[in-house]
This record gives C-alpha cells, structure tokens and sequence, in this order.
C-alpha cells in the first residue's frame, strides 16, 4: 500500500530529524550527494525538503522495513505497508520519532525537528480517512505457482477482459478486471504477479478485499480453464490435476 497524512505543524526540520535517528535508519541528501555500493559517487537531483526513514514492522521470519517519506511542509508519503494495520503502527512510530527529534548545542539548548512537539499528530489532509490517512495506492503481491505461456493467455483472457500485451515493452500482461475498472492485475510467464488498486474510496471501503479476490479468481478461472495451452509444464513448480 501507499498512503499520505499530513502532520498538525507544517514546519519539519529535516536536518534536525535526520541526525538524531540512529544511523542507517534514513536517508538525507539536501546536496545530491550520497554514496552508494562501491564508494563510487553519482549525481543525484539534491532532496533538501525531503528525508526517507525506514521504520521495521512487526513480523514472523524476514525482516521487513517500510519507508516513510517526510517532508519539510509536514506531508508525509508511507510505502510498502501489506495492510492498513501496518499503516497505522508506522505513522505511529514516524510521529513519536518526530516529536523525539532534537539536537543539542555546547550550552545544552535543544532544538526540535518541530515547533510543539508535545502536540504533534496528524493533522486534516483532503479525502483523508477517519484517523487522518489517505490512501493512494494498493499493491498486493501473488504467485501462481506454475509457469504461463503469456502469448497464450493473451488469446483466452482478451475474449473477456481488457488485456495488454506488448512484449517488447513490457514483460508481462497488463489485464485490467471487467468486474472493477480501478483493479489493475499483472502476470509474468514465471506465474508471479501483482494487484494494484487506485480507488481510494475502494480500498478504504470494508469490501475492498472481496472486490479483489473477485477480480483474481475471475482471471484465475480462465487460466485454469484453458491449462493445458496456458500452463509451460517445463518450467512449473507443481501440475494443477484436473
């Protein structure tokens, strides 16, 4: 998922944020700068009213970080959240690092990345939901466990769906759901694939996970239906049996 809120104070120092997080846990590059593998230089376009922080999710086995994106006038961008849940703890603890975010001088005098930190939270952003979020995109990753002959499937789902396939310029099939003009679904011949969702009044609505299982078992069920021309037995992880 990506998703925008907006903080109550429109002023983020952003230099005063990036240096007292624990290093590796953002990036600040208001000079174009930054150094990548190799200690080899290239030029950036500079991000001085901008720093990405990387805050760790609680979860079973692989260690998974989601960027939040901040912004010197307040905005704030989260990607890479797999439920609103995970949206929700993340602005949490971006919020609680802003608001702990301050440097020092000689004579001991703070200054924090905000003017009130005691009152910092989320403030009104246009088409927000009720706890001051607005959702922009929703991505849902999949894997369909065997190998497609995407030139085939082309042939079958184009009959019901609106398909694009264009191999030269991309490697996959771009298959927009006839159930849901705003569900967006991809495959690659490895079978792996994503959904992408750009209604937010769907994916904010209590339906929206219905709405895209539909649109995937629609697809599902032509693929299944036509296996024998569709699936690459070669190069599939397991035989779907009849």
């Amino acid at each position: 998922m990506t998703a925008s809120a907006r903080l109550n104070q429109s002023a983020v120092k952003l230099e005063v944020l990036a240096k007292s997080l624990p290093g590796g846990n953002c990036v600040f590059d208001p000079r174009g700068r930054l150094r990548f593998e190799g200690n080899l230089s290239r030029k950036r376009r500079a991000m001085s009213n901008m720093m990405s922080m990387f805050i760790k999710v609680p979860s079973k086995g692989v260690k998974r970080m989601i960027n939040v994106s901040v912004f010197s006038n307040g905005m704030m961008s989260i990607s890479g959240a797999k439920n609103y849940e995970e949206l929700l703890y993340v602005v949490d603890k971006a919020i609680m690092r802003i608001r702990n975010a301050f440097t020092q001088d000689r004579l001991g005098r703070r200054s924090y990345a905000v003017s009130a930190p005691d009152r910092l939270d989320l403030g009104i952003l246009e088409s927000a939901d009720e706890n001051g979020i607005r959702i922009e995109m929703g991505k849902l990753d999949f894997d369909l466990g065997i190998s497609i002959k995407l030139e085939s499937a082309f042939q079958f789902l184009v009959r019901d769906f609106n398909v694009t396939y264009e191999p030269e310029f991309f490697a996959g099939l771009k298959i927009k759901s006839a159930l849901n003009p705003f569900i967006t679904i991809v495959i690659y011949s490895s079978g792996k694939g994503y959904m992408t969702c750009s209604s937010r009044a769907m994916l904010a609505s209590k339906d929206a996970s219905a709405e895209l299982r539909r649109a995937y078992d629609a697809v599902c069920s032509v693929l299944w239906s036509n296996k024998a021309e569709v699936v690459n037995l070669a190069y599939s992880k397991r035989i779907f049996k009849s």
